[in-house]
């Protein structure tokens, strides 16, 4: 059975049998009406009019009369609340924004890891052509700081500086044993040895210093991004499933909607002052979450706006595999103008000096060509197909922007024209309107406080107030 089937049983079953009475002839009106509009109801029990006064509904509970066109026992209402129309209203008003949240968040760390993706793509194919071998038998290291990026961006891993200087004394433990050929156990002793004195000069120049002073200002705002995100959706989700309205809002929240069709009212607007009046009272626990909620969608969008300009994540990652070659083309200018003694005082760390004696004379360079390490050839530009982030963040900043005020102006939602059954509502206006009980006169607008924090906020009331 569909959700209005379930809607209608709480609220009407009407009178279609003809008679003479003024009564009758407005009750089939309105069920005529309640029928083409909403939905036929071929479940309806013809009786007459007598049989209904007789039988407790939710539209004449505080206002009992023989007039009127409904018969449904107030209890029904308790049944499967998640297809009332009020409920329906509540998942279509947060459901959209989680589901938002949700996607921009898997959005962003999917960029991140296709961004890495891509400058590991551009890092690769250069030290290929240019480092052959050497590079090929160091490769899986590359990977790994690149995985451990992706681990970063994706919450995993913690404290990207360490990384970083964790990732260039490894580098300047590979490339040292590479120049001097270290293959056997004494070899490495050696130029590990040779690695620790150097590490004291600064081998790369100030190269991871920049490396680590650029990613600390990109790579963090760009996590914590998504990250809000993410918990922006749970927040949403969780007031899904967790903050219910009581059985009492759903009950007048049907009478007023429905019930003007109980008494034969089937063209009536409903009362806008009422409709916001009730939301005020019956969504206390919503309104209470306003500031907080405003505060965390005005730091979203900083942290949004930080993903574009010179200082993002994408203009920080892009020439990453640069950096990297400039530190190491840095290496090799200072390795070439290394001290003879440096070598000559690690060596003395060996415990076999005959073995020293013995190997064949190392040299830091091939006697031809560039040496070890040759500059880097320009790359293709990898990332000509990735999509905008520009673009992309500007669509964000709207969208969030437009969601600051959900809980302040959530009457927007359930008191909307559509609801009321107005074109275009009337603020001042001495129009009819149903206002759950009978048809009365639009009024005022005053301040009222609805929460036990006193926050303030707009409320309309009528001469004839109707508390739930």
């Amino acid at each position: 059975m569909s959700p209005v089937f379930l809607l209608l049983i709480l609220v009407c079953s009407f009178w279609t049998q003809t008679c003479p009475s003024k009564v009758s002839r407005k009750c089939l009106l309105a069920w005529r009406t309640l029928s083409v509009k909403i939905h036929p109801v071929p479940w309806i029990v013809l009786s007459n009019a007598n049989n209904y006064s007789s039988v407790p509904n939710i539209c004449d509970r505080f206002e009992p009369t023989s007039q009127n066109c409904c018969a449904i026992d107030p209890t029904h209402i308790a049944v499967g609340n998640d297809h009332l129309e009020l409920e329906q209203l509540r998942v279509q008003w947060l459901g959209p924004l989680a589901t938002t949240l949700l996607n921009h968040a898997i959005y962003l760390q999917n960029y991140f890891v296709e961004c890495l993706n891509l400058t590991l793509t551009a890092l690769d194919v250069s030290f290929q052509s240019s480092y052959g071998y050497n590079y090929q038998h160091n490769k899986e290291f590359f990977v790994q700081f690149f995985g451990d990026l992706e681990s970063y961006m994706l919450g995993h891993r913690q404290n990207i500086s360490e990384m970083v200087d964790d990732f260039f004394n490894e580098l300047l433990k590979r490339i040292v044993r590479l120049l001097l050929f270290a293959k056997s156990r004494q070899d490495l002793i050696v130029a590990d040895c040779i690695s620790s004195q150097l590490q004291r000069r600064n081998p790369f120049d100030r190269i991871p210093e920049g490396i680590k002073r650029m990613a600390l200002r990109a790579f963090p705002p760009a996590r914590i991004t998504a990250n809000a995100l993410f918990i922006g959706s749970e927040v949403i989700s969780s007031l899904l499933k967790e903050v219910y309205l009581t059985n009492s809002c759903h009950i007048n929240w049907m009478k007023l909607r429905y019930c003007n069709f109980c008494f034969g009212e089937a063209e009536s607007f409903i009362c806008e002052d009422t409709c916001r009046k009730k939301m005020a009272l019956c969504m206390t626990d919503y309104y209470s979450l306003d500031e907080p909620w405003t505060q965390f969608i005005d730091h979203l969008l900083e942290l949004i706006d930080r993903l574009r300009g010179s200082d993002s994540f994408p203009q920080v990652n892009r020439p990453l595999q640069i950096h990297i070659t400039d530190a190491i083309m840095s290496f090799q200018r200072l390795f070439s103008r290394i001290n003879p003694v440096l070598l000559k005082n690690c060596s003395r760390q060996d415990k076999n000096p005959t073995a020293i004696r013995l190997r064949p004379k190392r040299h830091l360079f091939p006697s031809s060509g560039p040496g070890v390490f040759a500059s880097i050839p320009e790359t293709v530009d990898y990332f000509r197909s990735l999509p905008s982030l520009e673009n992309q963040t500007r669509l964000m900043r709207v969208e969030y922007l437009s969601a600051r005020s959900l809980f302040a102006n959530l009457d927007r939602w359930f008191c909307s024209p559509h609801l009321l059954r107005y074109s275009k509502i009337p603020r001042k206006s001495t129009h009819m309107c149903w206002n759950g009980k009978r048809m009365s006169s639009a009024r005022y607008m005053i301040r009222g406080k609805i929460s036990n924090s006193g926050d303030e906020v707009d409320f309309l009331v009528d001469d004839d107030p109707f508390i739930f």
